[in-house]
C-alpha cells in the first residue's frame, strides 16, 4: 500500500458527485455468509431497514436478502474511518460503495486500497472497482 501517492487520491478520489463502487463478482450463499460473519464482528457497523437504523444485525444473511424483498436495506460498516456501504443487490455480486467526499488524504486512500484487499483475502476471490464482465 505504500504505491498511493497524492496523485492516485487526485485522480481516483475527486469529487465529481458520484459514489466509488467495490464489485466482487460471480459470489454465492457461502460469499455472503463469510461476508456477514466478518461484518458482525466489526464494532462500527449500521443496518438500516427503510430508512430506520439499527446496531441489531440478524446472524443469518439469508435473512437479509428474504426481507430485502420488500424493504429497503443497506449495511454501513466504518473500516478504519472510512464508511463503506452494501445494498444487497443479488447473491451472485458483492457491492459497495465509498464516496470519494470521505476521502481526504493518503490515510484514507489506503484504507480503501487495504478494504479491498482484505475482502479479495476473505472471500479469495477477486475485488475490482468498476463492473466488468
Amino acid at each position: 500500500m505504500s504505491d498511493i501517492t497524492e496523485e492516485v487520491l487526485a485522480k481516483v478520489f475527486f469529487d465529481d458527485g458520484s459514489l466509488r463502487d467495490i464489485f466482487v463478482k460471480k459470489t454465492n450463499k457461502d460469499d455472503w455468509t463469510t461476508l456477514w460473519d466478518f461484518v458482525k464482528s466489526l464494532i462500527k457497523r449500521t443496518l438500516s431497514i427503510d430508512g430506520e437504523e439499527t446496531d441489531d444485525i440478524p446472524d443469518d444473511v439469508a435473512s437479509i436478502f428474504k426481507a430485502r424483498k420488500d424493504k429497503s436495506i443497506y449495511i454501513s460498516i466504518d473500516y478504519k474511518d472510512v464508511a463503506f456501504v452494501c445494498h444487497f443487490f443479488c447473491i451472485e455480486e458483492i457491492e459497495f460503495d465509498v464516496s470519494p467526499r470521505q476521502i481526504n488524504n493518503l490515510s484514507e486512500a489506503k484504507a480503501v486500497f487495504e478494504f479491498m484487499e482484505r475482502l479479495a483475502n476473505l472471500l479469495r476471490k477477486d475485488v475490482c472497482d468498476r463492473q466488468v464482465e
